[in-house]
């Protein structure tokens, strides 16, 4: 059996300048609704790793679907809201501006340490992948082979628990956009 993991291409965003948290909470409601960046193309590699698989499986997020597109795989067999992000917490402040980034990793550390506002917890996230986990062995299984056009941490949280489980592939997450792992079990 085989599992694919990629991470979806590179959505069309613009993360520069300086913004308050509650500007914040607007910005990634506009990356989870944001199109591809069409000079950013998947590599052959990926496109080859994707069309070796029986069954394609995406989030409902703009930027998963998209990908399956240039991957030659839409519409994916399974689309479903639990193979989602991480959901990204922030606040209502408007008294401090930081730059996007800045906001993306201090809210994700508060995240790692019980803060979920307008987001999931930490550990309902934890719970939502292992799930994610083993519906997609579900899917090896039935098809023999099945890929997942996923996201950063989400993949990560996959990855670590296939390895858990007793698969075999790749030792790192695919992080970067397009970037696959693979993992197979006899």
């Amino acid at each position: 059996m085989k599992i694919v993991l990629i991470r979806h291409g590179k959505p069309n965003v613009n993360w520069s300048g300086w913004v308050s948290a509650l500007e914040f909470g607007g910005l990634v409601s506009e990356y989870d609704e944001a199109d591809l960046d069409q000079t950013f193309p998947p590599t052959i590699e990926t496109i080859n790793s994707a069309a070796g698989c029986q069954f394609s499986v995406c989030s409902h997020l703009t930027r998963s679907i998209e990908s399956a597109k240039y991957l030659n795989l839409a519409p994916a067999n399974w689309v479903h809201s639990d193979f989602r992000e991480c959901e990204t917490p922030y606040a209502h402040w408007r008294f401090l501006k930081l730059p996007i980034k800045a906001w993306i990793w201090l809210f994700r550390v508060l995240q790692l340490t019980g803060y979920s506002n307008h987001s999931e917890s930490y550990q309902d996230f934890k719970k939502r992948s292992e799930e994610c986990a083993n519906q997609l062995i579900k899917f090896a299984e039935m098809h023999g082979s099945v890929v997942f056009i996923g996201h950063g941490i989400l993949n990560l949280f996959l990855h670590k628990a296939l390895l858990k489980k007793g698969w075999i592939g790749s030792k790192k997450s695919p992080k970067k956009y397009w970037s696959f792992g693979e993992y197979f079990l006899d």
